[in-house]
C-alpha cells in the first residue's frame, strides 16, 4: 500500500494532541455509544497513576502508519473487512503514537483494523461518513510510568493492548520473548511489584517463566515447551515456526534432536496419513448433537472467538471452506 505524505493530502496536519471538548467529535457508531475497546486501553493504567480519559479522535487512513516491533500477523482481512462493513465501521478505537518528525501516526495496536479498513476504503466500502478517517486514541510512551527502556516500554503497550486478540502459534512465540525482555529488565531495575490496571504483578518471589504464563494467560508447561525451542531449536526450524509453517508442537519434536539432523527431518519424513471418511464426520456430529442439553448457549466473548476459531479449523481441515 503506497501511503501518502502529509503534505499531499490537502490539508493542514492533524493536532498532535487530543481535541479539546469544544471541538465536536462523532463518537457514535449507527446511534450508539462506541465505548468498546475501553478495557484494552484501561489496561495501561499504572499504580501511582490517576486514571486519564483518553480521548477518540479521528485520523486520515493515510496518515497513519503500520508499527515495525508489532510483530503479529495480519491474516484473515477479508473476514475483518466484512465485519467493518456490517457493523457500519470501526466501534474499537486504534492506538497510536503521536505524530513523527514526518508527520505520521505510527500505530501501537490495530493494524489489523486500519489494514481490513484501508481494504473497504480502497473498494468504495467504507462507510462515506467517517470521510476515510478511523477513530483513535493517542498514547506515548513516555505516558507509561515503568522502569523501562524506550523499546520495552513500546513492547509492553504492543502487548497488552492486543492481549484478547486470535494468536497463531508464531504470535504466542513473539509474544514469550517479549515478555521476557520486559520482566528481565525490570527485575535488573529493581521492580519488585507493578500494577496493570487493577491486577497487582508481583515479581518478587515469583519465577519469570510464571509471571510470563500468567501474561499470557497460558500454562508454565505451554511457556517451558516454548523455551525449550528457543534454546534447542536451530534457525531454519525458528524460520518456519515464525511464519506459520510448522506449528509449536512440531517445532519442539524437531528441536529435541541435534541440530545437525534437525532441518533433514525438516525436509524429509512425509507425514503419516490418516484417512477420515465422510461417515465418520457425519457420524460424530451427530453424536455431538444429540448430547447437546440448550437449545441456546450465550458465550463469553473470548468463548465465541474459539468457537468461530474451531468452526474455522474443522473447515479447513475437512477442505470445505473455499466451497
Amino acid at each position: 500500500m503506497k501511503f501518502k505524505r502529509p503534505e499531499e493530502m490537502g490539508g493542514p496536519l492533524p493536532e498532535r494532541r487530543f481535541q479539546p471538548e469544544s471541538v465536536k467529535r462523532e463518537n457514535q457508531i449507527n446511534g450508539k455509544s462506541t465505548d468498546m475497546g475501553q478495557e484494552a486501553s484501561e489496561t495501561l493504567a499504572v499504580t501511582g497513576q490517576e486514571r486519564i480519559k483518553e480521548e477518540r479522535i479521528y485520523i486520515d487512513m493515510d496518515l497513519i502508519q503500520p508499527n515495525s516491533k508489532n510483530e503479529y500477523s495480519t491474516e484473515d482481512l477479508e473476514d475483518l473487512a466484512a465485519a467493518i462493513k456490517m457493523a457500519g465501521g470501526i466501534w474499537q478505537d486504534l492506538i497510536v503514537k503521536p505524530q513523527n518528525e514526518d508527520g505520521y501516526y505510527v500505530l501501537t495496536t490495530g493494524e489489523r483494523r486500519w489494514r481490513a479498513a484501508c481494504l473497504l476504503r480502497d473498494r468504495g466500502e467504507y462507510p462515506e461518513k467517517y470521510q476515510g478517517k478511523v477513530p483513535c486514541q493517542i498514547k506515548d510512551t513516555s505516558d507509561l510510568p515503568l522502569q523501562l527502556g524506550e523499546e520495552n516500554k513500546e513492547n509492553f503497550m504492543i502487548l497488552v493492548t492486543n492481549k484478547y486478540r486470535d494468536k497463531t502459534d508464531a504470535d504466542l512465540f513473539m509474544e514469550m520473548q517479549k515478555w521476557k525482555s520486559i520482566f528481565l529488565e525490570l527485575r535488573k531495575n529493581g521492580v519488585e511489584q507493578f500494577s496493570l490496571g487493577e491486577e497487582a504483578i508481583l515479581m518478587k518471589g515469583t519465577k519469570t517463566r510464571d509471571l510470563i504464563a500468567q501474561q499470557m494467560d497460558l500454562s508454565n508447561g505451554q511457556i517451558a515447551k516454548m523455551e525449550r525451542v528457543e534454546k534447542y531449536a536451530a534457525p531454519e526450524v525458528m524460520d518456519q515456526l515464525m511464519k506459520n509453517e510448522i506449528s509449536l508442537s512440531e517445532a519442539e519434536r524437531v528441536a529435541s534432536l541435534p541440530k545437525e539432523k534437525q532441518v533433514e527431518r525438516l525436509k524429509g519424513e512425509p507425514e503419516e496419513v490418516h484417512p477420515v471418511t465422510k461417515k465418520e464426520v457425519s457420524e460424530v456430529l451427530l453424536e455431538m448433537e444429540r448430547n447437546l442439553s440448550f437449545d441456546v448457549k450465550e458465550l463469553t466473548e473470548r468463548r465465541y472467538k474459539e468457537y468461530c476459531k474451531c468452526i474455522k479449523n474443522l473447515k479447513k481441515i475437512l477442505g470445505e471452506e473455499d466451497r
